[in-house]
């Protein structure tokens, strides 16, 4: 996995590729920032950052926070350090300072359970990021991932929500939870790739709090994401306040 930050001639051009692009094709002297040692867990995420810049050096990242999403904006804001001629050690401190706020990733062990709370919000951009963490964290551990309807996308509403269907498809959730009409189309997109999944939908997130409680066991690694509108936090408030007797 490789991002870059590209600059060319006199103009000065910010840019974020991504590690399915051929890093240099379009530029002289490419200079590339890049993550190896990629570690996500659930104490947060870790890398080592390196530059065509400065061939000798390696930077070891920590975030406190869980989320390959994190590394991009680590990697760029490494990089505008670097080009700032700022002191890189104090930059990669930084990194260290980074905390979310809300429930955003919130990561919650109990009773041998992983709780991830995104209930903050939701699109198309978080969701795929949630899930990610979902299946870096939960390893071997079954993975349960409730899921609300994303709002305001218009006509690309079926479209986007699909993807997200294909998204948990591919990795390989084992139980999905699904409030709100659009989720149709989340469901849809499961079942063209993996059939199989179970999938449960509910009219609202207070049933889904009310069955989960029956389904979790020792070990699951559990996801809450939703839009705010769907008051998914009462999922998460459910799974922290039960006592379990595994």
């Amino acid at each position: 996995n490789a991002w870059a930050v590209a600059f060319k001639g006199t103009t000065t051009v910010w840019r974020i590729c991504n590690e399915f692009e051929e890093i240099g094709s379009d530029f002289e002297n490419f200079p590339v920032f890049w993550a190896e040692d990629l570690k996500v867990e659930t104490g947060g995420t870790s890398f080592i950052a390196k530059t065509t810049l400065d061939p000798e050096v390696a930077w070891p990242v920590k975030i406190k926070a869980p989320g390959k999403y994190l590394i991009r904006a680590a990697l760029f804001g490494l990089a505008s350090a670097y080009a700032l001629g700022l002191d890189m050690d104090i930059a990669v401190e930084g990194c260290l300072k980074f905390s979310n706020t809300g429930n955003r990733q919130r990561i919650v062990q109990k009773d041998d359970l992983i709780l991830i709370d995104d209930s903050y919000n939701s699109s198309p951009e978080s969701n795929t990021a949630a899930l990610d963490t979902l299946a870096m964290i939960a390893g071997t551990r079954r993975k349960i991932a409730c899921v609300s309807a994303m709002r305001e996308l218009g006509q690309y509403a079926e479209d986007l929500h699909t993807n997200i269907g294909y998204k948990i498809a591919d990795l390989g959730i084992d139980i999905l939870y699904l409030v709100g009409e659009e989720t149709k189309w989340i469901e849809a997109g499961v079942k063209q790739i993996n059939p199989g999944l179970r999938i449960k939908t509910f009219p609202d997130s207070t049933s889904i709090a009310e069955d989960i409680i029956d389904i979790i066991e020792p070990g699951d690694c559990i996801l809450v994401k939703g839009s705010r509108s769907y008051a998914m936090e009462k999922i998460s408030q459910k799974i922290e306040a039960q006592e379990f007797k595994f």
